[in-house]
């Protein structure tokens, strides 16, 4: 039995991964930033320590406790400013709270749109970043300062880059599905290609990663063929009978994008971060993972999407 300390215990992977480890007789301490957060993180298991990353007496507590550290917290925030916030920032923040301690590794979640801008490419862990949004840039620093406390400690640090995450009651459904009107949508033409991976096989990829990766090392996690988002979100319309409905100009939609809009920025040029990261195209390979023996349980969404909505409620989506 290992000690894990996990940060962004109650999102969407976060809880994912404090059920796997509780399940495997791990002892998990999950960061939680208020009492619905904490609530999630009992529910999934885990014991919740009370604070955020910007508070460096919890994130001391908690790695203090723990062998191993999982950083699966940080997102866009509301502006890029506030995504180099919460990603550098809360990263740096951590990072201070690991120093001088006996860990046995460092995880940190972060995302294929550090590739954002190479439209069009096929890319490997190999590949250089190249982000073009500002939440792309914060996880790109916030991986460097993970890779160089790595380096300089000596303390086993793993990147892992994940697509679009999906399964059930995820928040990528949320986000295209319009539950009332019975629509899926997609935005634009939708030919760009995206990289799904399957909630179960991101959390078996990231307990592979912990159990012998090589210390200081990158691992895409997508599935094993990127298909075009028209050819996903028909996929999904299909799986809960649904229409799908393409969106020509996401301004215009009253759906998930003017949600996220609204979650993100009411107005301004922040929006269009948002729809950059709508329609990245590239395909994402996972060689590295792939070497470490990463076996798929869904191979492809045609595999995951059934798994996903074995008990869809349209009333609650997500």
């Amino acid at each position: 039995m290992a000690k894990f300390f996990v940060t962004g215990a109650s999102g969407y992977v976060g809880q994912a991964l404090v059920r796997r480890l509780v399940a495997d007789k791990h002892e998990v301490m999950g960061l939680a930033r208020s009492s619905e957060a904490a609530a999630a993180v009992r529910r999934a298991g885990a014991r919740e320590i009370r604070g955020d990353l910007a508070n460096r007496e919890a994130l001391k507590t908690g790695v203090e406790q723990a062998e191993f550290v999982v950083h699966a917290a940080g997102g866009p925030g509301k502006s890029p400013e506030e995504a180099l916030r919460l990603n550098a920032e809360g990263t740096s923040n951590l990072i201070a709270a690991c120093e001088g301690l006996p860990l046995k590794g460092v995880l940190f979640v972060s995302t294929i749109a550090v590739f954002a801008c190479r439209q069009g490419e096929t890319v490997t862990e190999a590949t250089p970043t190249c982000p073009d949004t500002g939440y792309g840039r914060a996880k790109v620093v916030a991986e460097q300062l993970m890779l160089a406390f790595g380096r300089e400690t000596g303390t086993p640090v793993w990147i892992v880059r994940p697509g679009a995450v999906y399964g059930p009651r995820a928040p990528i459904f949320k986000r295209h599905i319009v539950p009332e009107k019975n629509q899926v949508l997609v935005y634009g033409q939708g030919d760009n290609l995206i990289n799904p991976i399957h909630i179960d096989d991101l959390v078996e990829a990231m307990v592979l990663v912990m159990q012998g990766a090589k210390p200081q090392s990158v691992f895409n996690v997508t599935d094993m063929t990127p298909p075009k988002n028209r050819v996903f979100w028909q996929a999904v319309a299909d799986a809960i009978q649904a229409d799908l409905v393409t969106v020509e100009n996401p301004d215009d939609s009253w759906g998930f994008y003017a949600a996220i809009k609204s979650k993100l920025a009411p107005q301004g040029p922040f929006a269009g971060e948002v729809a950059r990261i709508v329609s990245t195209n590239m395909h994402v390979k996972y060689n590295a993972i792939r070497d470490l023996g990463l076996k798929h349980k869904y191979e492809t969404y045609r595999d995951g999407l059934p798994a996903a909505f074995k008990d869809w409620n349209p009333k609650r989506p997500g």
